[in-house]
C-alpha cells in the first residue's frame, strides 16, 4: 500500500469515525431521575434553591431551609459531628426517560451550579447535592441504580409517608 492511499483510507475512517461521535452526544443521555437529595454538610442553616429540568423544562423548583449538622453532646457520647447528614429529598416529577438537568444553589448566592447527566451510563439514577457552608453548593453526584425495582423501591423506602415536599408539612 503506497502512502497516498494509506493516508486516504485513514481520512476515510476518521471522517466517518468523527461522523458518529458527533451523532451520539454524550450530553443527550436520556435517564429516569427518580429524586434528587438536597444535603447540609454544615452546622448552620442553609437555604437552597433547587430546579429540576426535564427534556430543558422546569418540572420543579423551589427554595428549601435545610437545618445544619447537630455537634451537640449525645449523653456520654462525643459530639457527632459527620455522622448525621440533614437533607431534604425531592421527587415527584415524570420519570419516564429523558433528558434531566438538577440546578442548585445557595439562595444568597446569583451563581447556579447546574449537573447534566450525559456521562452516566445507567438508566435509573438519582441525584445529591452537596452544600458546604459558605461555599455554598459544591456539587452534584449521580447515583446509579440497578434496576427499575431497585429504583422503585429506594424512593418508597427513603420518602417521608405523607408529606408534602414543597413546603414540609406532613398532609392527612
Amino acid at each position: 500500500m503506497n502512502r497516498r492511499t494509506f493516508l486516504a483510507a485513514l481520512g476515510g475512517t476518521a471522517a466517518v469515525g468523527g461522523a458518529g461521535y458527533i451523532a451520539i452526544d454524550p450530553f443527550q443521555r436520556e435517564h429516569r431521575l427518580w429524586c434528587v437529595r438536597l444535603n447540609n454538610t454544615w452546622f448552620g442553616e442553609a437555604e437552597v434553591d433547587a430546579r429540576v429540568k426535564r427534556n430543558g423544562t422546569v418540572v420543579h423548583e423551589d427554595s428549601y431551609e435545610i437545618p445544619g449538622m447537630d455537634a451537640s453532646p449525645r449523653g456520654d457520647e462525643e459530639p457527632l459531628y459527620w455522622v448525621d447528614v440533614n437533607s431534604r429529598l425531592l421527587y415527584g416529577w415524570d420519570t419516564d426517560p429523558a433528558v434531566f438537568t438538577v440546578e442548585s444553589r445557595r439562595s444568597d448566592r446569583d451563581k447556579w451550579v447546574s449537573q447534566f447527566f450525559g456521562h452516566v451510563e445507567a438508566t435509573n439514577i438519582h441525584a445529591t447535592v452537596d452544600i458546604y457552608g459558605s461555599s455554598g453548593v459544591a456539587g452534584t453526584r449521580a447515583h446509579e441504580f440497578g434496576s427499575l425495582a431497585q429504583a422503585k423501591g429506594f424512593v418508597e423506602e427513603v420518602k417521608p409517608a405523607n408529606r408534602d415536599q414543597s413546603s414540609g408539612n406532613t398532609t392527612e
